[in-house]
């Protein structure tokens, strides 16, 4: 199976910015499986912020590093 993380990273988000990383850990975490994740932010203008991978290390890196860009939802 194939998920991929729709997240906004607009200003609107940053008062919840960890709040939000942790979801995305706990998310990343209880999901069984070998699935590919991917994980897009629609902050300013939609970024790509991990391809789909089944690499649970490169979408934890990404979900740990998960900063608000700023502006209105691009999405």
């Amino acid at each position: 199976m194939r998920i991929v993380l729709l997240v906004d990273s607009s200003a609107a988000i940053a008062p919840q910015l960890l709040h939000i990383r942790a979801g995305l850990k706990a998310f990343l975490e209880a999901l069984p499986g070998d699935h590919e994740i991917a994980l897009i932010s629609t902050g300013g203008q939609l970024r790509i912020r991990a391809q789909p991978t089944a690499d649970r290390e490169k979408v934890r890196a990404a979900a740990a590093s998960f900063a608000s860009d700023g502006g209105a939802n691009a999405f």
